[in-house]
């Protein structure tokens, strides 16, 4: 993705590296894509997503357990918690996370 943005940014140096790029290149790249506009055609449906959001009331589970205050002896964690983010990693680590947490104390 990194290399079709700075293609279509016209931002080529040569050949396409990062380790090359200068202070300067930086922020002049950064300042581009954030003024890229992009033009959404849809969504692939439900099958295709990669976050849904939804799941069980957060509020019903202890955050340093994981433990449900409901039912002893149920801990859960990860996506089947009403806690979602945006895409880029902050959903799987949550679900790590979480499931270390609730993994390790039982």
């Amino acid at each position: 993705m990194g290399r079709a943005i700075c293609k279509g940014l016209k931002f080529y140096k040569g050949k396409p590296d990062c380790g090359n790029l200068t202070e300067s290149d930086i922020k002049l790249l950064n300042r581009r894509i954030k003024a890229m506009d992009f033009d959404l055609q849809g969504v692939q449906g439900f099958n295709n997503a990669q976050v849904a959001a939804g799941g069980a009331d957060i509020n019903e589970f202890n955050p340093v357990t994981m433990q449900s205050r409901k039912v002893k002896s149920l801990y859960i964690c990860g996506e089947v918690l009403d806690v979602d983010g945006n895409c880029g990693g902050f959903n799987l680590q949550w679900a790590w996370s979480s499931g270390l947490l609730a993994g390790e104390l039982l």
